[in-house]
């Protein structure tokens, strides 16, 4: 059954949206960071380098969320 929204709830939606393009971009983002950081330590492109960088994110991401 369908249900009456109202624009203000169509707002809500658009923000909870921008919040998770927002939580995207922060985790492509620091991911990319730390991937190439890792890269230009080690002098070489292999799996450690990706690792650390999937290790590091969520650390990272909650550290960002708490803050803000």
């Amino acid at each position: 059954m369908a249900k009456n929204r109202t624009f203000a709830a169509r707002g809500l939606w658009a923000a909870d949206g921008g919040k998770s393009a927002q939580a995207l971009a922060l985790v492509s983002g620091m991911y990319t960071w730390i991937h190439c950081l890792c890269q230009r330590i080690r002098l070489k492109e292999d799996g450690y380098n990706r690792a650390t960088a999937s290790a590091s994110v969520p650390t990272e991401v909650e550290t960002a969320g708490k803050q803000s």
